[in-house]
């Protein structure tokens, strides 16, 4: 049972990062000073804040269907594209 979730566990991890990254188009991380700035200075920047980024689904039996949802807020001043 557990074997097959350790086999898919490394697949479930590297999936759920690439989404979250979506090939490096967003910044996970705090606002830097490059980003404070340019809002600061009227600049036109798209800006992804997620409220979690990592998510445990704990022990899992086999053949369980589990999801969760990421909620993310653009906090820039324009239109985020993904």
């Amino acid at each position: 049972m557990s074997s097959i979730l350790s086999i898919f566990r490394p697949f479930i991890l590297v999936t759920c990062l690439a989404f979250l990254n979506l090939g490096g188009f967003l910044n996970l991380g705090p606002l830097s000073y490059a980003d404070d700035k340019a809002l600061a200075d009227n600049k036109v920047i798209a800006k992804a804040k997620f409220s979690e980024t990592v998510y445990n689904f704990g022990k899992v039996l086999e053949g369980t269907i589990v999801s969760h949802t990421f909620s993310f807020q653009n906090i820039g001043n324009a239109n985020l594209q993904i």
